[in-house]
């Protein structure tokens, strides 16, 4: 629909508010104001947030029970305006966002009817209509199904990052809270529960849910919590006590740290069937993925984990994000870097048995490192310059190398003072806004001598990560970091190198504090060998040597996940071969006892395995699936048997997966991993495929099962010009509404088992990004990615994908990051 300025032209909606003459600004009392460009520029939210103040949204929210009708809602918004501020500024206009489907052709505004001007996602108010004080506009909207997620069941909203102004029409930026009132017309035997009332927040943490849920009530500690559900599996719905719990263990956690109450008065959870993100933090609803939070039988110690990590993370957000919320969306990581630092933290104390360093480790640096060793590495702060391009700030760094860095910050200064100044941080800007730059100052002020603006600097403000290497020399180790980009960073940080003199595999421990290029450590005598960052505090790529890797790895759980993730980051650094380096982790699995350690070195083999030549790769799938029955870790066999039910091409690991699949019989596996056997068995097994998916189908026990493995198993067909079908369907925006089964069948399309014919794809895939990017959610484009050129593995590919890298000109920047950083991984195992 095309937005035209003059509002004569617009859709009418209703009739006039009252009888009174309707006025009609005219179209030059704007014309002299610079309009807006689509989206929510930088350049216009510092505009409105020296104008605007106190605001306050009263929503009334009509849901039909046909998923074709259009959700309407009639928006009162009231708020107080400068006007002395906006003439300084030179503005005769207020903007307001809105870019939904329509607008009603009138909207009241301090008592008047007047005809509304709504252009390019924009609703204008002239400056001669508008009060010096309070202002009241009331205007009846269509909303875009774009952040509604509707279902014939239930509908749930998802604003992150600027998407509340498709919906209603308001101040989309996160520096101009409010406080949110909603009432509802909803079909009968709905349930509704929204983002908190009482407090003030911003657009985009305001939600609202409805459907036909299930509620379950609980008080723990004298706090009511309750949690809406749609699921009817006994066993899933006897975890919702639990899921309760951590949730309230969470609240008393973070009130003892931050030495404050919780900041909202609600606290409800939204378990969502199918949801795009692990959780979003929505004050008073907080939304999670039922698949994070129902585990399935025999859960492994990595999903229980995962759980309280969410829960966790997605409490921390109330006191770190929601009630002190970043002034622009630049600083979006800092409430995430908060978020997962506090939840490892809760993680550490909830799981005693579990060591919090291996596990910040295996969550954060590895996670990081990922990232930014790419050629799509980028610096913690991003540059933003309108909302539209928010989404694109996500990923990795923010999430994962955020914490490290944090982490480096709290060994620099202390513990006590760090918690110190968070309280303080916590204090100054409760229920307001700040930036990174406020919190610096604040914890610079209870450790002054720390150079914390130097370290800010380099840590969160460039990108990249070291390169160091330690070395004997003159009766010390040296240990010595540079820049791999040649600016001559300093990277200050604390962590410990391991010893082994006499090579006798007794590890001493020493410190180090690289606050400098080089630090030098004094030794009695030459080590046999040295063993760098044997803690896994430190970040960046530790040189080892090849003959120092393939030894014995140390006895501490923590030296060996430590040992674990340096020797993998020197192997995708080309320093080892790979058939060599699978070998060895192969004989570190067998004997390795320590369940999350025993993952990390699974998930490091299976990545090596994945560029092998495929003669290589089968032989090691067959010596790999016969430990996978014998495993004494119960967890490690249902991991590997999930994998390589996934990747086999081993005729006799084929052959057995089928039995497996045909009998259902393994009790470590759940339904899920027999949809996932059955799409790869069809592609492995191309003249059964038909067979197999239907023989799949009819065992599948709900309707959303059904649903999801209909949509998927579509990739599965032989026929590449059926394969070609399902890709063009999902050009389609509207074919790609759930997103995570689009994911799945992304990663289908693209299977190594299909190269090179497959590679066909890879071009009008990296052509769709900017579209994905434009109308998916946060995390989409990198999962559309992830699942499609991060796949695949031949030198034509490779070279498809450099070529329209090379062919693009003034491409976006962090769009094109995204590109980059999956495309490392295409590898070459021809």
């Amino acid at each position: 629909m095309n937005h035209l300025p003059i509002a004569a032209t617009l859709l009418t909606l209703l009739a006039p508010a009252s009888s009174a003459a309707i006025e009609t600004p005219s179209a030059s009392i704007i014309a002299a104001d610079n309009k807006p460009q689509t989206g929510v520029s930088a350049a216009l939210a510092s505009e409105r947030r020296q104008t605007i103040s106190n605001l306050a949204y009263r929503l009334e929210i009509t849901i039909p029970e046909q998923t074709t009708e259009a959700v309407g809602i009639t928006t009162t918004l009231s708020f107080d305006l400068d006007l002395a501020a906006m003439k300084r500024l030179g503005s005769k206009t207020l903007y307001l966002d809105f870019a939904g489907k329509a607008l009603a052709s009138t909207m009241t505004l301090n008592g008047r009817d007047i005809n509304t001007l709504w252009d390019n996602e924009h609703i204008a108010l002239p400056a001669i209509y508008l009060c010096q004080g309070r202002n009241t506009l009331t205007v009846t909207c269509t909303a875009s199904d774009k952040p509604l997620n509707r279902n014939a069941e239930y509908l749930y909203t998802l604003f992150v990052p600027d998407n509340a102004r498709f919906v209603f029409p308001c101040f989309d930026q996160p520096d101009l809270k409010a406080r949110f009132r909603a009432s509802f017309s909803l079909p009968k035997g709905w349930v509704t529960t929204t983002s908190a009332e009482a407090e003030p927040i911003p657009t985009y943490l305001f939600s609202f849910v409805a459907g036909r849920f299930s509620v379950c009530s609980k008080t723990v500690g004298g706090r009511t919590i309750r949690a809406f559900y749609k699921e009817e599996d006994k066993a899933k719905v006897a975890q919702v006590p639990k899921a309760v719990a951590q949730a309230a263990e969470s609240l008393r956690w973070l009130e003892r740290y931050t030495g404050m109450p919780c900041p909202f008065s609600r606290y409800d959870m939204v378990i969502l069937p199918v949801f795009q993100f692990g959780g979003m933090e929505h004050p008073g609803a907080i939304q999670y993925n039922a698949n994070t939070i129902f585990l399935p039988p025999n859960p492994t110690p990595d999903e229980e984990k995962s759980r309280m990590q969410l829960i966790a993370h997605e409490t921390a957000h109330l006191w770190f994000g929601d009630m002190v919320t970043m002034r622009w969306f630049n600083d979006v990581w800092t409430k995430e870097v908060f978020a997962n630092f506090m939840a490892d933290k809760m993680v550490a104390s909830h799981f005693p048995s579990i060591n919090g360093a291996m596990n910040f480790l295996q969550y954060n640096t590895v996670s990081a490192m990922a990232t930014d060793r790419t050629s799509g590495s980028h610096p913690i702060q991003q540059e933003l310059g309108n909302m539209n391009d928010a989404a694109l700030l996500y990923g990795n760094i923010i999430y994962h190398k955020a914490p490290v860095m944090m982490r480096q910050m709290e060994l620099l200064m202390g513990e006590e003072r760090f918690r110190d100044g968070v309280r303080e941080y916590l204090r100054t800007y409760a229920y307001g806004n700040a930036t990174w730059d406020d919190l610096i100052r604040i914890l610079h002020k209870h450790a002054p001598e720390k150079g914390l603006e130097e370290f800010s600097h380099v840590w969160v403000k460039e990108k990249g990560m070291p390169q160091v290497t330690c070395e004997w020399r003159d009766g010390s180790i040296v240990v010595r970091q540079t820049d791999p980009h040649g600016r001559g960073l300093i990277w200050k940080q604390h962590f410990n190198i391991g010893v082994d003199m006499k090579g006798d595999g007794k590890i001493t421990v020493v410190p180090v504090a690289l606050e400098g290029a080089e630090a030098v450590v004094p030794m009695p005598q030459e080590p046999r060998r040295i063993m760098p960052n044997i803690d896994g505090m430190g970040y960046g790529l530790f040189v080892m040597d090849e003959a120092v890797m393939a030894e014995t790895l140390p006895a501490g759980n923590l030296q060996r996940a430590a040992m674990v993730a340096n020797i993998h980051e020197n192997y995708l650094a080309s320093h080892w071969q790979g058939d060599a380096y699978v070998t060895t982790l192969t004989r570190w699995l067998e004997a390795e006892r320590d369940p999350m350690l025993a993952a990390m070195i699974y998930d490091n083999l299976a990545t090596a395995l994945s560029y092998l030549p495929q003669s290589a790769r089968e032989a090691h799938q067959l010596t790999l699936w016969a430990m996978a029955k014998t495993h004494p870790l119960t967890s490690m066999r249902q991991i590997m048997m999930r994998h390589i039910s996934r990747v086999a091409t081993a005729a006799d690991v084929v052959d057995d997966i089928y039995k497996v699949w045909e009998t259902q019989g393994e009790p470590l596996l759940n339904e899920r991993d027999y949809m996932s056997m059955a799409y790869h068995l069809a592609m492995v097994r191309p003249a059964q495929w038909e067979e197999i998916l239907a023989k799949q189908r009819g065992r599948l026990t709900t309707a959303t099962l059904r649903e999801e493995f209909d949509f998927v198993c579509r990739a599965c067909t032989p026929s590449e010009a059926e394969q070609d079908k399902v890709f063009q369907s999902l050009l389609r925006r509207e074919n790609r509404l759930n997103e995570p089964w689009v994911a799945r069948l992304m990663s289908l399309l693209h299977s190594p088992l299909r190269e090179p014919t497959n590679n066909r794809f890879l071009t009008p895939t990296l052509n769709a990004v900017e579209e994905i990017h434009r109308t998916g959610a946060i995390f989409f484009p990198a999962r559309w990615l992830g699942n499609s050129i991060a796949r695949h593995r031949t030198r034509e590919a490779r070279a498809a994908v450099e070529a329209w890298i090379a062919a693009q000109r003034d491409y976006n920047a962090a769009l094109m990051n995204k590109i980059k950083e999956n495309a490392w991984w295409i590898g070459d195992s021809e």
